[in-house]
């Protein structure tokens, strides 16, 4: 590879690291409210799951999750009853009333059809949960 391929390269992935830090080109709604890790559910669990000391903050931990921490997304319940299953070492036994709860309390908005919208009062509570003491 010669200097010049090197610095081309180098230069695109400086490009794409400032795209992702600055989330450039995204609305404040689109931009992640946390920096959580939203590439592995275990590992995004296992820094937060003695924060979460109820179902619905649970369930809206799987949705920030599964929405990328950007609020405005939806997330199919079936998708996130999925996750939760696979993950029942950290959220235990799951109840549908947790997404109940969770609209009561205003961190969803129901689309109808098991779609949920995750509002932007569901990831500030969340952001909240992430910086309680362990």
């Amino acid at each position: 590879m010669t200097e010049k391929n090197k610095l081309e390269n180098l230069e695109i992935r400086v490009k794409r690291l400032e795209e992702a830090v600055f989330a450039r080109g995204l609305s404040l709604k689109q931009r992640p409210a946390t920096t959580a890790n939203f590439t592995n559910i275990r590992a995004f669990l296992n820094t937060i799951y003695k924060n979460l000391k109820s179902g619905q903050e649970r369930i809206l931990a799987v949705a920030v999750f599964k929405s990328g921490g950007r609020s405005a997304n939806t997330v199919n319940s079936k998708e996130l009853v999925k996750l939760w299953n696979k993950n029942k070492k950290f959220l235990k036994k799951f109840d549908p009333q947790y997404f109940t709860r969770a609209v009561e309390k205003g961190w969803f908005t129901p689309m109808g059809g098991g779609i949920y919208k995750l509002e932007a009062d569901g990831i500030n509570y969340f952001v909240e949960i992430q910086k309680q003491k362990k």
